[in-house]
């Protein structure tokens, strides 16, 4: 029996040497998420200070944390098990923008957002609205 080993995802673009937001020389790890709290919540390099002050956390839609492969050459993703709370965190922070954005709850039409998670906030927006404008046409 041959098991296959789990990739690990690697950072794409250049390594980063300092935070976005305070400009910070980068220490080992850093973190690629959302900032509700600066620039409208656009997403930026933060050192882990700053992340811990002002990120959204980490996980689908939230932010990812990267630190150095074991020979220094590149920075991979440092994963951790889904729980529970992260899967209600996502889906109220999606409600939370769907409500702001669309101006309703996607899932009192029956949009689940655990579902649609993995995609695009734009496409679970997309999906939420597309539900809601079905739903009022039912009415």
């Amino acid at each position: 029996m041959t098991t296959k080993k789990k990739q690990q995802k690697q950072w794409c673009g250049t390594i980063p040497d300092a935070c976005e937001n305070c400009g910070l020389p980068l220490h080992k790890k850093f973190v690629d998420g959302s900032a509700p709290r600066l620039q409208g919540g656009a997403w930026m390099i933060l050192c882990l200070s700053c992340h811990a002050r002002h990120g959204a956390g980490l996980g689908d839609g939230l932010g990812q944390m990267y630190e150095p492969s074991r020979d220094g050459t590149k920075c991979v993703k440092v994963t951790r098990e889904k729980t529970e709370e992260d899967n209600a965190r996502v889906d109220e922070r999606c409600a939370r923008i769907a409500r702001e954005v669309l101006g309703f709850d996607p899932r009192s039409v029956g949009v689940e957002l655990r579902a649609v998670a993995p995609l695009t906030l734009q496409s679970a927006l997309t999906i939420a609205y597309r539900a809601g404008r079905a739903d009022k046409a039912g009415r």
